[in-house]
């Protein structure tokens, strides 16, 4: 009897430790620890292979890094095994409202809230997070769950995180939220996950000096809790403190095992801090044991483009627009705007307005967007198409600034000098003239004005463009070596027009001051000649 009594607390002491041990890495998976808890499950499905929880947690595991279509095959093997689990039909209702299937999601959840009696906390919070988290976002729902997750379990935290968020969105109220989270953190006083929370909601509401606080507190109750520190990078990055940015993110790496969804994180960290050879060096490390997720694509495209190398961010953004259009990813604005800048770098200007003309479409508060339409106008000789997008980023901007008007002048500047069209320097200079209003000590204006006056003048015989390129010289003074290029300019129109003037003293003074400056300068040299022989 006695070895009875022996093998049966054994037995039990046996569940009790793997009781244990599942807890821990169902922690794990929601500290982001993934790659750490996949060990576990791994371990604990080969000795139990067809338990349904383990199935789902594996499931969640891998949805939770992106990886839909190991966590979906997980949550079929969870159904086989015991179709009465409602669990597995929760994940497969987070697969079709990832792959844009609603209504589908809709009757997976029905059937597990069927299965559960409406009767099962987790079930409840499973749904509720799904319908909070996904693209397909389904408020009313959320909280109608939520409502009964919190009289089946009123002291289970992880109820009122979810009803913080969910009341966020549906009625944007901070206030409410915040309540939500500090019960949670009440209930659960030594959890950092309530402080990630509030976190969040005062970075939300730029009350950054409380978010910082509420991280740093989350990292002091627990400083292996992934997710404060890639918080805190986020919120270093948003106060251009890029050091203290990656030093955030790199303990987050850490902590995170190096994992491939950490690592996902990080590369679309550093492509926002505009570091985008580092971003293509962490996807192309990514991509060589994991080349399935699709948004790394969409990443490698834009930080090519960004680094000029126009041919290869052609190619990765093409194949995530294949991919995307297969519906797993849906396609925003900005899809279509470096598709759009990539065609034209790589000299397809025609198709590469088209899908510029899509961004804008998207977003139409896009002021980038009606640049790069103007230029890709511009670089086929389209001017007038040119001009109509500046105008309109203008015309849409409350207050336009001093580059804004620069880039419309020097529009107009070059259909007037392409076409030889006197009206379109005439309007380059008075767009100019907006520019020196703005900026008088600004050189740049003044040479423009300069510029679009000798075009309205090409023989240099009124001198329109005198008093601006006078201007240029008194300005260029400040730092002769630096200006060096529009001092020549400068002279030597003024000892042009001296010349065409049979002004021989002020002819001469001014072709000297060009060839003072570069003694080389050919056209001065044959000009001083034309003075004295011409001249008297």
């Amino acid at each position: 009897m006695k070895k009875l009594v022996l093998i049966l607390t054994g037995g039990l002491l046996m569940v009790q430790a793997q009781s244990q041990t599942l807890k821990q890495a169902v922690a794990n998976t929601e500290s982001e620890l993934f790659e750490t808890s996949a060990q576990v499950f791994y371990k604990l499905i080969a000795a139990k292979p067809n338990d349904a929880e383990l199935l789902y947690y594996m499931g969640e595991n891998f949805y939770g890094t992106d990886r839909l279509d190991s966590a979906s095959r997980y949550y079929d093997r969870g159904i086989v095994a015991d179709p009465a689990n409602a669990l597995n039909y929760v994940g497969k209702g987070k697969i079709a409202l990832s792959n844009n299937k609603p209504a589908e999601a809709k009757a997976l959840f029905a059937k597990a809230r069927e299965l559960s009696g409406n009767k099962n906390a987790e079930v409840l919070l499973k749904i509720a997070d799904a319908y909070i988290s996904n693209e397909s976002k389904d408020m009313s729902t959320a909280l109608e769950v939520l409502a009964l997750a919190e009289k089946l379990e009123p002291k289970n935290p992880k109820v009122y995180l979810l009803l913080g968020n969910a009341q966020l969105l549906a009625t944007n109220d901070g206030t409410a939220a915040l309540t939500n989270y500090e019960k949670a953190d009440a209930l659960q006083p030594n959890s950092p996950m309530a402080n990630v929370y509030m976190g969040a909601l005062y970075e939300r509401g730029r009350a950054y000096d409380l978010a910082f606080q509420e991280y740093n507190k989350a990292i002091a109750k627990d400083s292996t809790y992934a997710p404060s520190y890639r918080q805190l990078g986020d919120l270093y990055f948003k106060y251009n403190d890029y050091k203290k940015a990656e030093a955030s993110y790199e303990k987050y790496l850490k902590l995170a095992g190096n994992s491939f969804t950490a690592k996902v994180k990080y590369a679309k960290f550093l492509f926002l801090a505009k570091k985008y050879k580092e971003a293509i060096a962490v996807i192309q490390d990514i991509q060589l044991t994991d080349n399935t997720l699709n948004v790394l694509n969409r990443l490698l495209g834009y930080s090519y483009y960004e680094t000029k190398q126009y041919a290869e961010g052609l190619l990765y953004l093409e194949k995530f627009l294949a991919n995307a259009e297969a519906g797993k990813n849906p396609l925003i604005a900005q899809d279509y705007a470096y598709y759009g800048k990539l065609l034209v770098a790589n000299g397809k200007d025609s198709l590469g307005i088209i899908q510029l003309q899509k961004a804008l479409s998207l977003d139409s508060l896009n002021m980038d967007t009606y640049v790069d339409i103007a230029n890709a106008y511009t670089k086929t000789g389209k001017y007038d198409n040119a001009l109509a997008a500046l105008s309109k980023k203008i015309s849409l901007m409350k207050e336009p600034g001093i580059n804004d008007y620069f880039r419309l002048g020097q529009t107009y500047y070059s259909k007037g000098g392409a076409l030889k069209d006197s009206t379109s320097f005439h309007k380059a200079d008075s767009v100019f003239a907006i520019v020196t209003d703005k900026k008088p000590e600004e050189m740049l204006g003044h040479l423009f004005r300069a510029r679009s006056n000798a075009g309205m003048d090409p023989e240099t015989k009124t001198g329109l463009a005198k008093p601006y390129y006078e201007k240029v010289i008194e300005l260029a003074a400040a730092d002769p070596e630096k200006n060096k290029r529009n001092l020549i300019e400068a002279s030597y129109y003024l000892a042009f027009y001296y010349y065409n003037a049979k002004e021989k003293a002020n002819a001469l003074a001014s072709v000297d001051k060009t060839l003072a400056i570069d003694p080389t300068n050919e056209q001065a040299k044959n000009l001083k000649v034309l003075i004295e022989k011409y001249l008297k």
